[in-house]
């Protein structure tokens, strides 16, 4: 199953912020197992499935925001 645009926009939000916004993109990223829903005794928070973690696009995004926090 190939991962569109909006979808990786998705995904970068849930890194970023740990949870997900509205009850469609949540139906479509836990059914698709792109992102974990975690709970414990604090609460709920979300993760992205750590194979996605490997991939080039994640890998990219993830690189170009560690460069734009260092130049802040």
């Amino acid at each position: 199953m190939a991962i569109d645009d909006n979808e990786w926009d998705l995904l970068f939000q849930v890194v970023e912020q740990q949870k997900v916004k509205g009850e469609e993109e949540y139906q479509v990223l836990l059914r698709s197992l792109f992102v974990f829903e975690y709970c414990d005794y604090q609460g709920n928070w979300f993760g992205l499935n750590p194979l996605l973690l490997e991939t080039e696009k994640f890998q990219s995004w993830q690189q170009e925001r560690r460069s734009r926090q260092q130049q802040e």
